[in-house]
């Protein structure tokens, strides 16, 4: 039997395709340019300095198109996402400009699902991505897992306009050691088939993503993906309180005792920041902000039950003091939550 104890997420979804809304279907089309790297410096930019790989493993606030670096004598070996090569970014102290970043033409109500494979090329100050459209932000803060370990990140985002957007990714980590990550296999999906003319939008109003189960319906502008069919039906259990002494908060999560299989997505203050993720003793690592005065929850929706029923999650909270640590259970028809307390 497993034991009880609890904590917090971040993003690795197991298909593109469900992340679209569930009348939307993805359309299977990459708009993003050379987003596996394949053809180096075309398609996208960079406010980084772009240089060769081994000048980039040198200086900071710089990117390089490469293979392995671990030919370079300064980061480990790691091998692309996919194809031959990846993008090498060495961290820069300013966080406004674009580690990546491309411009594409969009319409206005239709949906967009971003993806990208993230990597560690350092143990130390791990990256903090972040996917903005237009400079404003339209994901949650992922941290990049441990080194070597590729995982995905996505978002979803509906625009308000026809015209261009400039889809870019910013590292909020600032840190001078450290701080070296890789990307590969960006992509920049619509859902659904190509919406009707600006004057029929007016009568016909854009769908809308799905209410978070227990909570009321709502169009948060820089939602990730809406629930699954299989978990609108779900309640949310009253929440286990924790408190905390910062309202910026580093959170891993991971299985409890022993790996058997259990699989999740979590949402924060009412918007997904993961979507069908597999539980390992892995942690996978989230910076949450709290938001003033109000309730701030983090809700745990298990996929499966795994080996050993219920559902159950350790999770690891650092508010920049020290380490706590709770655990979360969850089934097929109650979702666990956390709530997190300021100490004044």
């Amino acid at each position: 039997m497993k034991k009880l104890l609890p904590l917090p997420l971040l993003l690795l979804c197991l298909s593109a395709r469900a992340q679209c809304p569930e009348a939307l279907p993805a359309s299977g089309l990459n708009l993003a340019p050379n987003g596996d790297f394949e053809t180096a410096a075309t398609g996208w930019f960079s406010g980084y300095d772009p240089t060769d790989a081994l000048r980039c493993a040198q200086r900071h606030a710089t990117t390089a198109v490469f293979g392995d670096p671990g030919s370079l004598g300064t980061w480990p070996s790691v091998r692309p996402k996919q194809g031959q090569r990846m993008l090498l970014v060495n961290g820069a102290t300013d966080w406004n400009s674009a580690a990546w970043a491309t411009r594409l033409p969009v319409r206005q109500g239709r949906y967009y699902w971003v993806e990208y494979w993230l990597t560690s090329l350092s143990p130390d100050n791990r990256a903090m991505l972040q996917l903005k459209v237009d400079g404003n932000p339209v994901s949650g803060v992922f941290m990049g897992p441990a080194v070597g370990n590729w995982q995905r990140f996505s978002t979803r985002w509906q625009s308000p306009y026809d015209g261009t957007a400039t889809f870019a990714l910013h590292n909020l980590a600032t840190q001078v050691e450290g701080n070296d990550f890789a990307l590969d296999a960006i992509r920049v999906e619509p859902c659904g088939p190509e919406p009707p003319p600006l004057a029929q939008l007016a009568q016909a109003p854009a769908q809308t993503p799905d209410a978070l189960p227990g909570q009321p319906e709502q169009t948060p502008p820089a939602s990730p993906s809406g629930p699954r069919p299989d978990q609108m039906a779900r309640t949310v259990k009253p929440p286990r309180e924790l408190q905390v002494q910062s309202a910026t908060l580093r959170v891993r999560v991971l299985d409890n005792m022993r790996v058997d299989g259990d699989s999740v997505s979590i949402a924060f203050n009412g918007q997904w920041l993961v979507q069908g993720h597999a539980i390992t003793h892995e942690p996978l690592e989230l910076l949450l902000t709290l938001l003033p005065g109000q309730d701030n929850d983090l809700v745990l929706h298990a996929l499966n039950l795994g080996q050993e029923p219920p559902n159950t999650a350790s999770l690891e909270v650092h508010d920049g003091t020290r380490w706590q640590k709770v655990v979360l259970q969850s089934d097929l028809s109650r979702s666990g939550s956390l709530r997190f307390g300021l100490r004044e």
